[in-house]
């Protein structure tokens, strides 16, 4: 009776761990064939079901949610795209290109920007960053 219990146990142990994996890689492959959520994949280009640790604000910045053109053209709040200063409205334009809106934009998201920077986007990057801390 003991041997059957365990038996079951371990089986089913088994089918959780082949059904775990096979669905992050399904999740994998997703992400990294899609065609959305671009600009995040660009930040975080490996898919993982452990948490982050950012906060509701850094997550709305990662994925370029919020007050960005680009944003607010795809809801028809905005008639365009574009940023003031010519250049695609998006989180890696104001983040990397746009003189007029960064001193202004980013002295407030200064702090979220280099937690998202200095996030490690390989295993190596984090197991280094963790026993750096």
């Amino acid at each position: 009776m003991k041997s059957k219990l365990r038996f079951k146990l371990l089986l089913t142990s088994y089918l959780k761990s082949e059904i775990r994996s096979a669905a992050l890689s399904i999740w994998r492959d997703n992400w990294d064939n899609g065609e959305t959520s671009r600009s995040t994949h660009d930040i975080m280009p490996r898919v993982s079901n452990k948490p982050v640790g950012w906060n509701r604000e850094e997550i709305m910045f990662v994925a370029g949610h919020g007050t960005f053109p680009s944003y607010l053209h795809r809801f028809n709040i905005l008639t365009q795209e574009n940023c003031s200063c010519g250049g695609k409205g998006d989180l890696m334009h104001y983040a990397t290109k746009c003189w007029l809106n960064y001193a202004c934009y980013f002295s407030y998201h200064r702090p979220i920007l280099h937690r998202i920077v200095t996030y490690p986007r390989t295993i190596e990057e984090f197991k280094t960053k963790e026993l750096a801390s």
